[in-house]
């Protein structure tokens, strides 16, 4: 039941910010997280979680033998210039849709004693951690609490200011299909000015999510049926994999930049919130996950009064200019490997990799951090 104070109010019921009250909550803090949409929710996301993250969801208490995931240890990349390569994942992965681990999680956090507010927004914060932070929504009053953490993704609800806009926006699609690749297979196909993932999911479903720049699918006149017809299909492995019935979608999401964001937040921010890495990499929900235990440590702190506000904030500055800098950098390095101009170079990087498993699987090799 819903009180007006609280240890922690976190804003956002994402990966990151659930996994977060989960802990907070066992912990023994009151904890409080603010979702502006329901469970369970389709988002645009490529639903594929690195080993890394394994261990941690088991933690934290996520059943992933009765969801029956599929493990996926074979990595298959192919171009619209006609090559094709693969090589084993020496991490690899899962398939798991966040249609399931959104609901999962938000289960699992409540279980824990913190109260998740759905179809709540939050509309403005006030406050610091001396004096305490004052939260209104749009529907269900205000609420007070000692901390507050901004886990509302990439397009901060908090903090509109605090955003990266380097390079031009890009777009996704995502659609849940009937058939794909081997259960232990995830796949990679380029096209030009972009690429799209395909791996299993749980139920004998299949994640097909697609991220191209904005500008080619202006050049369609937005229609994303005949963007998918005069640009995608150019790949011939994945005009195949688009004759898939689609069970769910297409669902959309625009806007959206790849990098660190910029400086000048005024809440402590995890997840997107901080830094937004290329789905090429398949870490970006490890990457929130890790946020996320990272962050508990510094609150457990924090809150018990083992270490001040400032020393809290410095360990958190730490964590976003040192680790999370470093893997999202290299998730955009890696993610432009696949866009190198003039097209004749990208040709023959592609060519590369299809001769030289090796270099395949040193290129995935970068994109996997140590276990969380």
């Amino acid at each position: 039941m819903a009180q007006d104070q609280y240890d922690i109010a976190i804003v956002g019921g994402g990966i990151a910010g659930l996994s977060l009250a989960i802990q907070c909550a066992r912990a023994g803090y009151q904890t409080i997280v603010f979702e502006k949409e329901s469970y369970p929710k389709h988002k645009v996301c490529g639903e594929y979680i690195s080993n890394e993250s394994r261990s941690f969801l088991l933690d934290l208490g996520l059943p992933l033998s009765e969801l029956d995931v599929p493990f996926i240890d074979q990595f298959v990349l192919s171009s619209h210039h006609g090559f094709v390569s693969s090589c084993r994942l020496s991490t690899g992965g899962f398939g798991l849709s966040r249609f399931e681990l959104d609901s999962q999680l938000a289960n699992l956090a409540q279980k824990a004693g913190a109260i998740v507010m759905t179809d709540t927004k939050a509309l403005s914060v006030q406050g610091d951690f001396v004096a305490g932070y004052r939260i209104e929504t749009l529907r269900q009053g205000t609420f007070r609490s000692k901390l507050l953490i901004d886990a509302s993704g990439r397009n901060s609800a908090l903090n509109k200011s605090n955003k990266s806009k380097i390079t031009e926006a890009w777009i996704g699609v995502k659609y849940h299909l009937d058939a794909g690749p081997d259960s232990n297979v995830i796949e990679i196909h380029t096209f030009p000015d972009g690429y799209a993932g395909v791996s299993k999911i749980e139920a004998n479903k299949y994640c097909f999510c697609y991220l191209t720049k904005a500008s080619g699918l202006k050049a369609c006149n937005s229609d994303i049926q005949l963007f998918e017809e005069k640009v995608l299909s150019k790949n011939l492995r994945l005009k195949a994999r688009l004759k898939a019935n689609k069970l769910v979608g297409p669902i959309t999401t625009s806007q959206f930049y790849f990098g660190m964001k910029g400086e000048g937040g005024s809440f402590n921010e995890i997840g997107d919130a901080l830094g937004f890495i290329p789905p090429l990499t398949g870490n970006g929900m490890s990457l929130a996950l890790r946020s996320s235990k990272i962050l508990f440590e510094n609150v457990d702190e924090l809150l018990s009064a083992s270490i001040d506000a400032a020393t809290f904030h410095k360990r958190c500055d730490e964590y976003m200019k040192g680790y999370l800098k470093h893997r999202v950098s290299r998730g955009v390095l890696l993610q432009n490997l696949l866009f190198l101009k003039p097209a004749a170079l990208n040709k023959a990087l592609m060519f590369l990799f299809s001769k030289s498993p090796w270099a395949l699987r040193m290129m995935s090799n970068l994109a996997v951090g140590k276990t969380i």
